[in-house]
């Protein structure tokens, strides 16, 4: 709880904060019961571009956040679930708390935002709220993120990030008994390719390719580079039938395509949920298997289950 010994008053006499806190680098507002701002001090108006006298009296989340709970409900029809209602009723402090914030200019700021209960003798109980502009950070925290989940060679996501959504597909596919399927795709004769024209072709072929991929996509799969010249699709809603029909239509473009210096063709083998298996594991070795058995009948095919 802030010790109020000392004390600055603003316009708004109901809100009193000590003088050393308020001039705090950081954006302070004070709240009241009914999430009402108080005060607002110095760092807050530069923060938002909003002058103190456009907060004072307003509703914080009204005014300043675009905040919703984990049902996608606003905090206002929810107040139980809004920190500064918290911390004033329980009389704790709520610690970062983090929310995308309006500014005056009409950009978006992310805040990372703490609540402490404070009172005077014969006062009701308010909340002071700190808030830290967090933007930057979390920017390049999501730069961070996106550069270990993508190949950068062909800006495709990785194998990491293939994975990982492919375990919350499997899972997601098995508690609601809906269909999934995943596809491994092989460029036929790369190694051929890169021994006659060199690596640097190679690497061009394969953003090429990665383009022809993404463009023949659905809007719900997922195109990644597993490795080497191998991809894979993860079809979401997908049966097997379905899951022959789009890799089919992605082998015919990519023999289609006019790749710069030759003809291109990929091998391509299918598993589906649940009948080739529950888990990521046992459904990319069953795509595997039908990749490589699409390679042994000659290439530029795609087998799925039943051999097809």
């Amino acid at each position: 709880m802030v010790n109020l010994a000392t004390e600055k008053r603003f316009s708004d006499s109901r809100a009193p904060i000590p003088e050393v806190l308020w001039f705090s680098c950081d954006g302070m507002m004070v709240l009241d019961e009914h999430r009402q701002i108080l005060a607002a001090n110095p760092a807050l108006e530069q923060m938002t571009g909003w002058p103190s006298d456009a907060l004072v009296g307003k509703v914080e989340c009204g005014v300043l956040f675009s905040c919703r709970d984990l049902h996608g409900c606003p905090l206002a029809e929810r107040p139980w679930e809004c920190p500064g209602l918290k911390a004033i009723q329980q009389f704790e402090p709520v610690h970062s708390a983090e929310y995308t914030i309006r500014t005056a200019d009409h950009k978006r700021k992310v805040v990372s935002t703490s609540y402490t209960p404070i009172q005077l003798p014969g006062r009701p109980v308010w909340a002071l709220a700190v808030m830290r502009d967090v933007t930057l950070q979390k920017r390049r925290e999501r730069q961070l993120i996106h550069r270990a989940m993508t190949d950068p060679l062909t800006n495709l996501p990785n194998r990491a990030a293939f994975l990982e959504a492919f375990l919350k597909e499997t899972k997601r596919a098995a508690r609601h008994n809906r269909p999934l399927a995943v596809a491994m795709v092989d460029i036929d004769q790369f190694k051929t390719y890169n021994d006659a024209h060199g690596h640097l072709a190679g690497d061009e072929l394969l953003m090429a390719l990665a383009g022809v991929l993404k463009t023949g996509r659905r809007g719900a799969d997922m195109v990644t580079r597993y490795g080497g010249d191998e991809f894979a699709f993860l079809l979401p809603e997908t049966d097997a039938a379905g899951a022959m029909v789009v890799t089919e239509r992605v082998r015919f473009a990519i023999e289609k395509f006019p790749f710069v210096g030759r003809g291109v063709t990929i091998s391509i083998g299918v598993a589906s949920f649940p009948g080739d298996g529950s888990t990521v594991q046992e459904l990319l070795e069953a795509a595997d298997r039908r990749l490589y058995q699409a390679k042994r009948l000659g290439c530029n095919r795609v087998v799925g289950p039943g051999g097809r």
